[in-house]
Formats: C-alpha cells, structure tokens, sequence
C-alpha cells in the first residue's frame, strides 16, 4: 500500500479526554467549582478577587449562596470569550473598567495554570503531581530566581494507547485543550516503553514536525510561501486553542507577533522568568490561550491561523475520526464549522469512519448533526479500545 493509499486517522481531544486521563483534570464546565473555592479560601479571599468581581456582576454568583452549585454552571470557554470580546469591544467602556477586566483575564489565566498545571496528581499517588518527583528539581540558575516552577512531566496510559493505534508518519492529534497531558504523553511514549529505533525516530520526527509548524525547531524548512506536497501528506500535533506554555508577543506590530514561543524546552525548568518581555518590543510576553471567538482570536493570534488550516487538511484527507471527550459547546462556533465543512469537503467523506468517545449520548448526537453522518458511540476509552 502506498502513502497516498494509506489509511488515514485523526484524533481529536476534547475536554473529557483530560477528565478521563490518569489526572482527572476539570472539564469547561464546571471548571470553577472547586479550585476557586480552594484557592481563595487558602489565600485569604484575595488572590482571585477581581475574577470573583467579575463572576458575580456577570453570571450572578452569590458568594452568600450555594456557591459550589452556581459555579457549576459557569463555562470557562464561555468566561475566556466573554472577557477576549469586552477587551476588543467597539463599546465605549471607561479606563477603569478596562484595567478591571484586564486584570481579571490576568488572574484567570493564573487560576487556569493552576488547575492544569500545578494542582493534578496522578489517580492513585497524591505525592505525584503531573509525574514531577524531587529529582526533577533543580535550583534557579543566578539571576532566574522568581522563574515559574519546574515544568510538569504528563504522562497518561490511556492517552498512549490511544496513540499507539496512530501511524505517526501521516495520522494526526487534533487538540482544543490547554492542557499537557497530550503533550507529556508524547514526550515520554518513548521513554516509557521499548521501541524500535524506527519508531522512536518516527515519534521524534512527529513531534519535532508538530512544533516547527508554529516555529518552535530549527529542524523545520521555513522556505517557500507554503508548505509543500511533502509536509501536507505528514502528521501533526495541532493545538486548536494555544496552550499553556505557548508565549506571545501582544503587540501587532511586531515581527514577533506572528509566532508562538514555546516556553518549556525541556521537562525540567521553564527558560523564561515569570516577567519575561519581547527582545524585539520590550511588551511584557503573555500566554496564548486562544478563545473561541468568531473572526477576531484569528487577528489577534495570527500564528494559530496555521494550525486551523492544517487541522482542516488533515480532517479532509482522513479516513476515521476519533472524537474523545469533546462536547462541541456552544460557545465554540469556529471549531463546529471546521467539523462542519472537513465532513462535508472529505475526500472520502461516503466511507467516513467517525467514532465518538463519549459517556454521554448527547454528545454523540451532536457530532451526528453536525458531520450528518452515523457514528459509533462509547462509553469510555477502554470500550474503544477493545473494539466494543
């Protein structure tokens, strides 16, 4: 069987397929219901007291009421969009108002790096949290005193099955979440269990291919004013919505406003302080956690741009699509359109393979009326699988 004739497959990872991992990370919805209680609660009522502000004057929660109950239906989605589209308003908000809300995203994206990144611990070992054990600190190097603490080493079994179904070479992971279990789990694949030197060359090359797509490695051939017939018949790791250790220059006139830094070059210790600013700019770098908004995330992100149009050829040539744990919200328009029109454009879209991983039975439904094609639902990753 030749490459062209190869059969093609797409994993696309949802929020529920981080919830079902070994870390059991929270889901969009519900995303504030514990930690934001934990946290403030810990931290005297101070640290997040402006995204509390902002939760109570725009979603109506009552800090004297259930409050568990009444952020159990906050969509953090639905909060990230809401804040994007006020700060990019045409309303004639005052000065005050606008350093409120700026320093509300601020604080949120603080609480999202703390309920992805510093708070989860594997099921079963509450000492382990994201795999970092005491030998993979190391002390600050001078002048890096005050940097964020040692990057955190993902690592799920489940996720790794799943990928070991994967042809590197040319099947591809399409991704909406900010979170690093996708990204540990790739990572340490080949660490984690014998291989051949073919196919950790194959996972090196995936990965390596992955990030200089967003201009991470030098390894990647920025000649030419698109990829050529080569590239786009590969696989790739395509992160939708950024990521938390994506690093961006805010400011749309410089020339590195057009890419991503990824800041975590090894499992150990992020390379960038805490207030790192752009070389070229001097504006302070902040992290690009894209928002499914309409039309204007891709103006202020112009890199992930990229990573959509890739993210649509992949979907086009593809034979099967695995959906694992996503739930296609309301609030993400963009991502159901690009399901949308991947289905109805597919090269071989009559014999289109769409299995959803999904406990719920809605969720399945969804993805049917958008592909408008049957798909095969289960109930959980080990279903799949096992082929039942």
């Amino acid at each position: 069987m030749t490459d062209e004739q190869a059969r093609r497959t797409v994993v696309l990872l949802g929020a529920g397929a981080s919830r079902a991992s070994d870390y059991e990370l929270p889901t969009m919805q519900g995303f504030f219901a514990e930690g934001l209680l934990t946290a403030d609660s810990v931290d005297g009522g101070g640290k997040y007291s402006l995204l509390w502000k902002f939760l109570q004057e725009t979603y109506g929660v009552d800090r004297k009421g259930d409050v568990s109950k009444q952020l159990a239906d906050v969509n953090l989605e639905e909060v990230i969009t809401h804040l994007f589209n006020l700060e990019h308003s045409l309303l004639p908000i005052n000065r005050h108002r606008k350093a409120e809300l700026q320093s509300a995203r601020e604080e949120l994206d603080a609480y999202v790096y703390q309920r992805l990144i510093d708070e989860p611990s594997a099921k079963g070992n509450s000492n382990r949290t994201a795999d970092k054990t005491q030998t993979d600190v190391e002390p600050s190097p001078p002048g890096m005193e005050g940097s964020p603490p040692p990057c955190r080493a993902f690592h799920c079994e489940k996720h790794e099955r799943v990928f070991h179904e994967l042809a590197l070479l040319h099947d591809s992971i399409i991704s909406i979440n900010y979170d690093l279990v996708a990204d540990g789990t790739l990572q340490k694949m080949k660490e984690t269990r014998g291989q051949t030197d073919d196919a950790r060359s194959s996972r090196d090359q995936f990965r390596e291919r992955s990030r200089g797509l967003l201009g991470f490695s030098p390894n990647w051939d920025l000649r030419g004013i698109g990829p050529c017939n080569d590239e786009m018949a590969l696989g790739y790791y395509l992160k939708l919505h950024g990521s938390l250790d994506y690093l961006y220059c805010p400011n749309s006139s410089c020339p590195q406003h057009h890419t991503f830094y990824e800041n975590r070059p090894t499992l150990k210790r992020y390379d960038l302080p805490e207030s790192s600013f752009c070389k070229l700019c001097g504006r302070q770098l902040v992290n690009a956690i894209i928002p499914p908004a309409l039309g204007k995330s891709m103006d202020d992100f112009p890199k992930i741009n990229v990573i959509w149009s890739m993210a649509y050829n992949k979907l086009l040539e593809a034979d099967r699509w695995i959906i694992w744990g996503i739930s296609l919200a309301e609030s993400d328009h963009l991502f159901r359109t690009l399901l949308r029109e991947a289905a109805h454009e597919a090269k071989r879209k009559d014999t289109l393979d769409v299995s959803v991983i999904n406990p719920c039975e809605a969720a399945a439904s969804k993805v049917e009326s958008v592909v408008c094609a049957e798909v095969r639902r289960h109930e959980c990753v080990e279903d799949h699988l096992d082929g039942k």
